[in-house]
């Protein structure tokens, strides 16, 4: 698999692209590597990194090497690729129709993941989504 690929792509936002970069291609060992890189411009300190499904989980995982660990430092979003921001604007919608920061603490990990992609399977139906309790 190539890492950067040309052909007739659409994107998550529906649109029509030319080429694109398969993140899928990428190993973990590349992964950390790209964390390390992405860290020597991260100064802020970041509780732990969450990944927005599917891509950008592989990221978040390889730059929580780096995560404080302190409920007080915010949460770092990471993606694996930015081209219009449509990933990233559904992941924080999620986290605000969901109410996910209840009591002072993000509901995360798996459960986080799993509602994402409900979310997300939702929305590709253009059905509407229900947070499922």
């Amino acid at each position: 698999m190539n890492l950067f690929q040309d052909g007739e792509f659409v994107g998550h936002a529906g649109l029509p692209l030319s080429w694109k970069i398969e993140c899928d291609a990428i190993s973990n060992k590349e992964w950390r590597c790209l964390a390390k890189m992405i860290m020597e411009y991260q100064i802020k300190p970041f509780s732990k990194a969450e990944g927005i499904p599917r891509g950008g989980v592989a990221l978040g995982d390889a730059l929580n090497e780096y995560a404080t660990g302190n409920p007080d430092h915010p949460v770092l979003v990471a993606d694996d690729v930015y081209t219009t921001g449509t990933s990233f604007k559904d992941y924080k919608k999620l986290f605000i129709q969901m109410n996910l920061y209840i009591n002072g603490v993000y509901l995360q990990g798996a459960m986080l993941q799993m509602e994402l992609m409900h979310y997300l399977q939702c929305r590709r139906k253009n059905e509407n989504f229900n947070y499922r309790k």
